[in-house]
């Protein structure tokens, strides 16, 4: 279920084009380069050379011969590094921003600039979409707004971490395993994470009290205006209206 909609009411291609995925080993295509991060030609060469800026590969697709158009092959002598490939996959999802993103622990085979970098542009680029993470490493998820743990194919722990902590249930087991130090600051990161959604919470809350009340101060503040308007053009006889001068009272026939 998507928003209560049955997925199996959806057609899959449909589905599909909307599910954006960041898998733990990318994927490249003997291809051009516009094809590997664009298949379906949906997008013009300006939009591409924005997302590959943003990855940070401009610089490298540019000083190729045919940009774009160039071949990323063996027999083309172009090869993507493993970082680089995580980046051209960052690339195709950030070209479409899709409401769903599945992120299998991309960052798992990749050094730690890089990793820091993803995390980074993903939270960027995606706090207003859902975003799917599985992954082992507690790190890369405390901050999420939901864990979910499974052991065995089953549910085992599910709520906000720093919640699951406190309970001290099954997530809170793996944490303990930690060392003191990394321990102590996983809970923390848990704690901060917690504390800043509520505080959004609260300022959206806020906002919305704020709409409200001021809405309703213009809408009294318009009607004692009309009110007011009203009694002056009667109390003056402006109306035309069978009102004597100096009296609310209409006259007799």
């Amino acid at each position: 279920m998507i928003d209560g909609i049955n997925i199996k009411d959806i057609g899959l291609h449909d589905l599909r084009k909307r599910l954006g995925a960041l898998p733990q080993n990318p994927i490249t295509f003997t291809g051009t380069v516009r094809s590997n991060i664009d298949p379906f030609q949906e997008f013009e060469d300006r939009e591409i050379w924005k997302v590959l800026e943003e990855v940070g590969l401009f610089g490298t697709v540019k000083s190729m011969d045919q940009g774009l158009s160039s071949l990323m092959c063996p027999e083309s002598g172009w090869l993507l590094s493993e970082a680089g490939t995580h980046l051209l996959s960052l690339a195709r999802v950030l070209l479409k921003k899709q409401k769903i993103l599945i992120w299998e622990e991309a960052t798992s085979f990749i050094d730690p600039e890089t990793q820091t970098f993803i995390l980074k542009k993903l939270k960027e680029n995606f706090s207003d979409s859902t975003v799917v993470t599985i992954a082992h490493k507690v790190h890369t998820v405390i901050d999420c707004d939901v864990i979910v743990v499974i052991e065995a194919g089953k549910v085992i722990d599910i709520g906000e971490p720093h919640i699951l902590i406190k309970n001290e249930g099954p997530f809170f087991q793996l944490i303990d395993n930690f060392g003191a130090a990394v321990k102590d600051e996983t809970i923390k990161m848990a704690k901060d994470a917690y504390t800043n959604r509520r505080k959004e919470e609260r300022r959206k809350a806020g906002i919305l009290k704020t709409n409200t009340s001021t809405a309703v101060t213009v809408h009294k503040v318009a009607t004692a205006l009309r009110n007011w308007t009203t009694k002056k053009r009667v109390s003056t006889g402006s109306t035309g209206s069978n009102v004597s001068k100096g009296s609310n009272s209409p006259k007799e026939d």
